[in-house]
């Protein structure tokens, strides 16, 4: 659903029904605590990713180089974290 609305490959009736269908039987109140679980695995993908592509880049990159895409993948990686624990805070999460 998420991927057919973002990219607008439906009509908007089509990304009304989908809308519908996912979220049948949802509880409104439980939102934060979706969110916060989607977006913890939206930063560990992210960590992940970064890591790797660090790893990549070390052997052959220069050192400003590579310094760039620390400082640029870190900043990405703060929003994400800092998105994440707003997120576990209107969801009443104790762990942030």
């Amino acid at each position: 659903m998420d991927e057919i609305i973002r990219t607008g490959d439906a009509s908007q009736l089509v990304r009304d029904e989908l809308t519908q269908a996912t979220t049948a039987g949802g509880v409104p109140e439980a939102i934060p605590y979706y969110c916060a679980q989607i977006l913890a695995g939206h930063f560990r993908r992210a960590v992940e990713s970064h890591g790797t592509g660090l790893v990549g880049w070390s052997a052959t990159a220069s050192e400003d180089d590579l310094w760039m895409h620390i400082v640029t993948g870190g900043t990405r990686l703060r929003g994400l974290h800092d998105r994440l624990t707003a997120a576990r805070k209107g969801a009443g999460d104790a762990h942030e």
